[in-house]
């Protein structure tokens, strides 16, 4: 099931998945479907809300610290990655691994 989050900014689009195509019956995928949609569009219930709280609650400082540093690696300067990278190591040793 694809879905999209509209806002004044942009529209992004998310994908729920009902489960294994093989062991449920399309008549129920459907019903399951409907149901999502119509508790999104009522309520505002992002069927994937408790998913990404989930995992932002195990979420490391060293995994997010690593996530920007992919998202943004080809920005950065090769003279500012030693320091990054020494950043890091100090934070990582300030604040451990958690």
């Amino acid at each position: 099931m694809a879905h999209s989050i509209s806002s004044a900014a942009r529209a992004e689009r998310r994908w729920y998945t009902l489960g294994d195509a093989r062991t449920i019956e399309l008549g129920d995928a459907i019903r399951k479907a409907k149901d999502l949609l119509a508790a999104l569009q009522l309520d505002g219930i992002d069927p994937n809300a408790e998913a990404y709280r989930r995992a932002a609650a195990q979420l490391t400082f060293e995994d997010a610290f690593k996530e920007w540093l992919d998202h943004h690696s080809r920005e950065i300067s090769l003279y500012l990655r030693p320091r990054i990278l020494q950043l890091k190591r100090r934070t990582t040793a300030v604040l451990g691994k958690s």
